[in-house]
């Protein structure tokens, strides 16, 4: 027969389990420290191993009378709170999101551990410890659940994204809704005494929500992969598809990105804007001033340029010295004062040539589709980007034309 017991211990041998396989897969795709610690499978592996030692020492209260409580349940509930924690720190890594988020929810889980061993020294009783621990470790499941719902970027994430989030989003909700339903449990118990081990009886109740716990780590765990294994694919076809010198998009990854947005920005009448620039008398620099200048004055150019875009905005190298930028769902005005900016940004920059401190110039043309109407594909708008650009070579360069 089933009980808490055994699957409790079926979950702490699964926990070790999954952080193999997570090694595994590092190891697999050849990923360095860094990267292993970066894109959060470091955080989910020690979640794992300190959620079977938190969960050890919290049981043992039950098997052993005579463990001291401030280590069975104060340190033991910490370990596991801090899995929680470390779970959602990998959630926002793979998500992408900034470092800022992780440097509060740190403050959170510290704040925690400090109220958690101060209710365990003064020996608060087990129901106000377990509904402080129910109201964090609900905070960081409600948070992570949110973070798997945000959608960042419509290139890069697709229906394959959306059913791990969907996975992983369920476990989520397993664990939230069982944490809750064992506050109630507790709370409607009519023996003080027993409460702590009442956790681990092997009542229905307690296995029912044992296998809740159980079903959610595995989707948690096996959606977390998943997303992990997809995005090194992401990374690899990025690399195939970047231009080494400039490190934005090349052409091909141009039309790539482009078939993948604009459908989405016909589908949902947002606004489209694609701007062509081309660097002024660039062969001249190549002849003057040698090629190595060339490639750091497109290096340059480039990065100055990436600083305007925003989510779902990309740049690349549409040809030797002319770039596309292409922003989506942004108003005309705003697209000019980016281009302006970067106008006035660019020519700021001194290079340092063999003749001494020069300055170089660009010119762009702007195409818009404002809410995407009489444009079927985005060629006819590449091509009045391109017209506006020879208007503005024409016209002094150093200045950007609007069709």
């Amino acid at each position: 027969m089933i009980d808490t017991k055994t699957i409790m211990l079926s979950m702490g041998m699964t926990t070790f389990l999954m952080s193999f396989i997570m090694y595994g897969v590092v190891n697999f795709q050849k990923k360095g420290v860094e990267e292993f610690k970066r894109s959060g499978v470091a955080d989910l592996m020690f979640s794992y191993i300190l959620l079977g030692i938190g969960f050890v020492l919290t049981a043992t209260k039950t098997i052993l009378h005579e463990f001291p409580i401030i280590i069975s349940s104060g340190v033991g509930s910490i370990l596991m709170m801090s899995s929680i924690y470390l779970i959602l720190v990998a959630i926002i890594k793979i998500k992408n999101l900034t470092n800022i988020k992780i440097k509060i929810y740190t403050r959170v889980f510290i704040l925690y551990s400090i109220v958690q061993l101060f209710l365990v020294f003064i020996e608060a009783p087990f129901l106000i410890r377990t509904l402080v621990f129910s109201m964090f470790s609900g905070l960081f499941f409600f948070m992570s659940f949110i973070y798997l719902r945000e959608k960042k970027n419509y290139i890069d994430e697709d229906k394959s994204t959306n059913f791990a989030n969907f996975i992983m989003t369920v476990g989520f909700l397993g664990y939230f809704i069982s944490i809750l339903f064992r506050a109630v449990i507790i709370l409607l118990s009519d023996n003080w005494q027993m409460r702590e081990s009442s956790l681990f009886d092997s009542s229905l109740p307690n296995v029912i929500l044992a296998l809740v716990n159980f079903i959610g780590f595995n989707l948690i765990s096996f959606g977390f992969l998943f997303l992990f294994w997809q995005r090194t694919q992401i990374e690899l076809v990025k690399n195939a598809e970047t231009d080494w010198l400039t490190q934005v998009l090349n052409r091909r990854a141009i039309e790539s990105s482009l078939n993948k947005l604009y459908p989405i920005a016909q589908k949902q009448k947002k606004s489209i804007s694609f701007v062509l620039m081309d660097l002024d008398n660039f062969k001249k620099i190549n002849d003057i001033y040698g090629h190595a200048m060339g490639d750091m004055v497109l290096r340059d150019f480039s990065l100055l340029a990436k600083k305007s875009l925003k989510d779902n905005d990309f740049l690349g190298r549409f040809g030797g010295e002319e770039f596309l930028m292409v922003f989506f769902d942004k108003s005309e005005d705003y697209v000019r004062e980016q281009i302006a900016k970067l106008l006035k940004d660019f020519e700021g920059i001194n290079f340092e040539t063999n003749v001494g401190v020069r300055n170089f110039t660009f010119s762009a043309g702007i195409s818009s589709a404002p809410n995407m109407r009489g444009y079927e594909d985005y060629y006819e708008l590449i091509k009045q980007a391109d017209m506006c650009l020879y208007k503005a070579k024409n016209s002094g360069k150093n200045c950007f034309v609007c069709y």
